[in-house]
C-alpha cells in the first residue's frame, strides 16, 4: 500500500477517520511521532492510545475462547452455533442487552438448523429452512398468551387506539408469525386466514 496518502495526517495524533475511495475503505489514522498508525475501527484506535481492550470470554467446540470486540463474539456465535457457550461465570463480561442478543440469534440460528462450521462447506449460506420462514415476522408472547393461542381461545392482536377509523382498511390476513416465548424459544407458526377489527367490549371475555 502507499503510505503517502497518510501524509497529511501527520499533525495529527489522535485517531482521524479518513474514507478512501479508491479502496471503499474507512480507517482512522494517527502518527505517533513519527510512526504511522492505521486502524479500522475507533474502538480499536482509542484502546492502542488509552493502552485497553474489550474482553468477551466465551467457548466453541468445546474448547474456551475470547474476543475483543461484540463483532468477535457474533462471528464466532454464526461459525459455530451449536457449540457457542457462555457459562454464567462469563456473563459478567456482557451487557444484558448484549446477552439478550446473544439468545435470540442463537436460537435463531438453531431453529433454521444452522450447525457449526466445517472446512469446505458449500450451501452454509442458502438455508433452506430460513427459506420456508422469510416472510415470517417474529414475536414474543407470554406463556399464557401462547396457551390461548394453542387451544384456539385467542386468535386476535390487540390495538389500542381511541379512533377506530384509523384501521378501516386495516387487515392482517396473510401474515404470517413465528411465535417465541419469554426465553426466545421457537413455539409454532401461525398465518392468519382472515381479519377484521373488533371492538374491545367484542372480545373482553377472551383478553
Amino acid at each position: 500500500m502507499n503510505n503517502e496518502i497518510y501524509d497529511k495526517f501527520k499533525g495529527n495524533n489522535l485517531p482521524t477517520p479518513f474514507f478512501d475511495d479508491d479502496r471503499n475503505t474507512l480507517e482512522y489514522v494517527y502518527f505517533n511521532d513519527d510512526e504511522l498508525n492505521v486502524d479500522y475501527n475507533l474502538v480499536d484506535a482509542l484502546g492502542n492510545l488509552a493502552f485497553t481492550n474489550l474482553y468477551y470470554s466465551f467457548s466453541i467446540l468445546g474448547r474456551h475462547s475470547h474476543g475483543h470486540s461484540f463483532e468477535d463474539v457474533i462471528m464466532n456465535l454464526y461459525n459455530y452455533p451449536k457449540s457457542f457457550n457462555i457459562t454464567k461465570d462469563e456473563e459478567i463480561y456482557y451487557s444484558r442487552q448484549e446477552l439478550e442478543y446473544i439468545r435470540r440469534i442463537q436460537k435463531f440460528l438453531l431453529f433454521i438448523k444452522l450447525k457449526d462450521r466445517v472446512d469446505n462447506e458449500t450451501n452454509r449460506f442458502n438455508n433452506e429452512i430460513y427459506n420456508k420462514y422469510k416472510d415470517a415476522s417474529i414475536h414474543s408472547y407470554k406463556s399464557s398468551t401462547i396457551e390461548k393461542f394453542l387451544n384456539g381461545t385467542r386468535n386476535f392482536n390487540v390495538i389500542i387506539t381511541e379512533d377506530l377509523s384509523v384501521f378501516e382498511n386495516y387487515s392482517i390476513k396473510g401474515r404470517k408469525e413465528l411465535v417465541l416465548d419469554n426465553d426466545d424459544n421457537f413455539i409454532m407458526y401461525i398465518e392468519y386466514t382472515d381479519s377484521k377489527i373488533l371492538e374491545y367490549s367484542k372480545i373482553k371475555d377472551k383478553y
